[in-house]
C-alpha cells in the first residue's frame, strides 16, 4: 500500500552512483505535465530540467530517463512531489513501485516553506529548488 511518507534509511548510501552524493529528484505537477528537476549537485551544471507528459507511458519515460541520467540504483534517488488532488497519485505509485524513495509534501507547508527561505517569484524551476530544500530538511539528507 502507498503510504504519504517514506523514511529513508539512516545513512544513504552513495556506493551506487557515479557523483560523490545521490541525486535528488524533484516533480512540479500539474493535470498534463511533469516538471522534473533533477539535482545531482547545488551547482548550475548540476541540475537537469525535463519535462513529460502526466500519463502512464510518460511515467515509464520518466523511470528509464531517471535512472540512465542519475547513473544510480533506484532505491539510491530520493523523489520529493506536492500533493495535488489526484493528479500526484498515479505517478507516486509508479516511481515507488520502480523502487525509488518518494516523498510526498503537503502544498500548504511547501508554500510556507517556500516564504521562509525568501522565494518570492513562483516558478516551476524555483518550486523544485524550494521542494528539494524542503524535502532535505525534512529526511535529515545533507544539502551539499
Amino acid at each position: 500500500m502507498l503510504q504519504r511518507w517514506y523514511p529513508l534509511k539512516s545513512g544513504r548510501s552513495t556506493s551506487h552512483c557515479a557523483g560523490v552524493r545521490t541525486p535528488d529528484l524533484t516533480i512540479a505537477l500539474s493535470k498534463g505535465s511533469l516538471d522534473v528537476c533533477l539535482l545531482s549537485d547545488q551547482t548550475k551544471s548540476g541540475q537537469r530540467y525535463r519535462k513529460f507528459k502526466n500519463d502512464k507511458g510518460a511515467h515509464s519515460d520518466l523511470n528509464s530517463w531517471l535512472l540512465k541520467t542519475a547513473k544510480c540504483k533506484a532505491e539510491d534517488i530520493l523523489i520529493t512531489l506536492e500533493s495535488t488532488g489526484i493528479y500526484h497519485e498515479s505517478i507516486a505509485f509508479c516511481l515507488h513501485m520502480a523502487g525509488f524513495l518518494v516523498h510526498i509534501s503537503n502544498p500548504g507547508k511547501a508554500k510556507k516553506f517556500s516564504q521562509s527561505l525568501g522565494l518570492v517569484h513562483k516558478t516551476d524551476k524555483s518550486d523544485s529548488y524550494m521542494l528539494h530544500r524542503e524535502a532535505a530538511l525534512i529526511c535529515g539528507h545533507q544539502i551539499v
